[in-house]
């Protein structure tokens, strides 16, 4: 019998079966694709802002009156939350050197599949008293952060929808009032548009050479 260190932990029990307990690294898939958790921890680590970090696979609800048969669950998708480096936390908030360029830094470095959906800026990540990160308690904050910052998304989303209709309605609404159509009309005394008091051009002032 051929043995390969595939990484996943199991157990044998009495009667001789198999029972997978999960795995000894934190490699999970989504999907059908493998994500290395550790692999986007390293790869955010190393771009200099970030003092540390940790990743997650977020599992949204299912829809309502959708069932766990035929939608599969819920969707998921990977967020992290980071620490940032205290040298460099001004170029993150202030110098373009945020969300999106981790973002787009971690697509250069990896598998679409694997960079963040979300990544959440802590002060600092929960840790253990041995000093290693507590997965558990940074895990219940960002489990507790996501609905708030989809909801400000979602909002957001829908002001950028509404303001290209409400910006054209004031435009309609403006050319539509009598005071618009009046500024647009022709005059129908005669009188010249340099002259609204209704005297000729001919009593404007001239400038002799």
């Amino acid at each position: 019998r051929r043995w390969f260190r595939t990484g996943d932990l199991g157990r044998w029990d009495a009667s001789g079966a198999l029972h997978v307990l999960g795995r000894i690294d934190s490699q999970v898939k989504i999907r059908g694709l493998r994500v290395e958790l550790g692999e986007i921890e390293s790869v955010l680590c190393g771009s200099g802002l970030v003092a540390s970090a940790a990743a997650f696979v977020h599992e949204a609800p299912a829809p309502a009156g959708a069932s766990s048969s035929s939608s599969g669950g819920g969707s998921q998708r990977v967020v992290a939350a980071i620490a940032l480096n205290s040298i460099r936390k001004e170029d993150y908030l202030h110098k373009g050197c945020g969300e999106l360029a981790l973002k787009m830094m971690c697509l250069h470095l990896m598998p679409r599949h694997q960079v963040p959906s979300e990544i959440l800026l802590m002060d600092h990540l929960p840790m253990l008293p041995n000093g290693k990160l507590d997965r558990a308690r940074c895990q219940e904050r960002v489990e507790a952060a996501l609905p708030l910052i989809e909801e400000a998304a979602k909002l957001r989303r829908q002001q950028l929808e509404e303001e290209p209709a409400a910006a054209a309605a004031a435009a309609a609404a403006a050319a539509a009032s009598p005071n618009a159509q009046e500024a647009v009309a022709e005059p129908d005394d005669g009188a010249s548009p340099l002259s609204p008091s209704g005297s000729s051009s001919s009593n404007l002032p001239s400038v002799s050479s």
